[in-house]
């Protein structure tokens, strides 16, 4: 029993020791296959990380080296294997990641399709609205994604100028500056490409993105469209330039009716006809679109004439406000312009009566206990709709109108001082008030 015991107490003191060296075997055999790697000695360097990949299947390191040790051996499709495992592990790994771009680029040449769609849609994810026409990127792109930019610029500056390569050149460059959200340089990239290669279909519409993104949606359309022209599968580009178009016309048709409510008739014109530009002829929208258009268009020209008859009125001061409010027949149709203090204002119905106190020099201020005395001096400018609650005033307001006479009548118990006698009737075309 005793000799048993012992047994089981010395299997277990060396099974412990064993257990804690397999833990970093791993480290141990990587760092043996590192002396032989740097010694030149590549297949024992070899067999040292794939017993360390054996040990720890999940150290990115491992499978680094491995790669490492079969594209020395000369066994690239290996290696890259190797190599895609170390970047899964361990996405950010920028010397594994340099090494991979290397490898890619030597089976670029003997097995293009693999490498593109590993090096697209496993390594480098741009964004999936990108088009790209070529089957895989240049080596300034790898060096660029791999971390290297100093040798990224070399190479996009050796392939710029070099005509056969100078568009993808551009192309790649143009994608990693959209990637990286700075699009005016981006923008400069993909002219530069589009120019290299005018048939490019998508260097306009990787164009036509970076136009949207950077708000230059006009230039996107055209961008879009030539692309469509040139390559009818780029389904895309019709589409994103119909979405733009309908955005611009939402828009300007919400501007051009606020301005339109406003009575606004300049900016509501140019907003619809922007608006009319991006809508199908024929159409519901259009023909609405076209109908305030010509009423805008309408009243600006009743504006235009109010203007002149405005400026006729500014050269007839010289009608006297005596003589025409004691011949007011005489005047009938005149155009004048008198400054008046604001007296009351008097609503009957939809029109309003702003009772005036004709100023006849200046400096004129009289007060209002003594307007009872001044009855010849006042005029009505009627207005034909209400007068708005917000600009009602209760302070003594200068008034310059500028208006023509149109009738007269007699004032309608204005102030409770009774009835007047007959009053001219001054229909405005400009009023400018000044609160003293």
């Amino acid at each position: 029993m005793r000799f048993i015991a012992a047994t089981y107490v010395l299997a277990f003191m060396l099974f412990v020791p064993n257990c804690s060296r397999a833990a970093e075997s791993d480290e141990l055999l990587n760092d043996s296959g590192l002396v032989y790697y740097y010694r030149g000695r590549y297949p024992e360097a070899l067999q040292n990380f794939l017993n360390a990949a054996e040990a720890n299947p999940k150290n990115p390191e491992v499978y680094f080296n491995i790669g490492r040790a079969y594209n020395k051996l000369r066994n690239p499709e290996k290696a890259l294997t190797a190599l895609q495992k170390a970047v899964e592990l361990k996405p950010v790994y920028p010397a594994a990641k340099t090494v991979l771009k290397k490898i890619e680029a030597e089976l670029a040449g003997r097995d293009k399709s693999s490498v593109q769609t590993f090096s697209r849609n496993y390594k480098i994810v741009i964004p999936p609205e990108i088009s790209y026409p070529y089957p895989d990127f240049t080596e300034g792109f790898y060096a660029y994604y791999g971390g290297d930019r100093r040798d990224s610029l070399e190479k996009f500056e050796r392939d710029a100028s070099k005509h056969e390569k100078a568009a993808q050149a551009n192309m790649d460059q143009g994608i990693i500056n959209y990637h990286t959200g700075y699009f005016s340089e981006a923008i400069k990239f993909f002219q530069k490409a589009a120019a290299a290669d005018p048939k490019n279909a998508s260097a306009w519409f990787d164009l036509g993105l970076c136009y949207e993104q950077s708000g230059r949606q006009e230039n996107a359309i055209a961008s879009y469209e030539k692309a469509a022209g040139l390559d009818a599968n780029l389904t895309d580009a019709d589409r994103r330039a119909i979405m733009i178009k309908d955005n611009i016309v939402m828009n300007q048709m919400n501007a051009a009716d606020y301005y339109f409510k406003k009575r606004q008739w300049a900016p509501a014109i140019k907003s619809y006809e922007k608006a009319r530009e991006m809508t199908l002829p024929h159409s519901n929208e259009y023909a609405q679109i076209e109908s305030r258009i010509n009423v805008a268009r309408i009243e600006l020209d009743k504006i235009k004439e109010i203007n002149a008859e405005i400026n006729k009125a500014y050269l007839n001061r010289n009608i006297s406000f005596a003589d025409a409010n004691r011949f007011p027949s005489r005047y009938i149709g005149s155009l004048v312009t008198w400054s008046a203090e604001l007296g009351e204002i008097e609503r009957y119905g939809l029109t309003t009566d702003l009772i005036m106190y004709h100023l006849p020099g200046i400096g004129f201020s009289p007060s209002r206990q003594n307007r009872s005395g001044r009855k010849e001096n006042i005029f009505i400018i009627r207005l034909d709709r209400p007068f708005p609650e917000d600009l009602i005033t209760y302070n003594i307001c200068d008034m310059t109108v500028v208006g023509r006479i149109v009738s007269s009548e007699r004032l309608r118990n204005a102030f409770r001082y009774g009835d007047y006698t007959d009053k001219i009737v001054v229909k405005p075309l400009k009023i400018e008030l000044l609160e003293r």
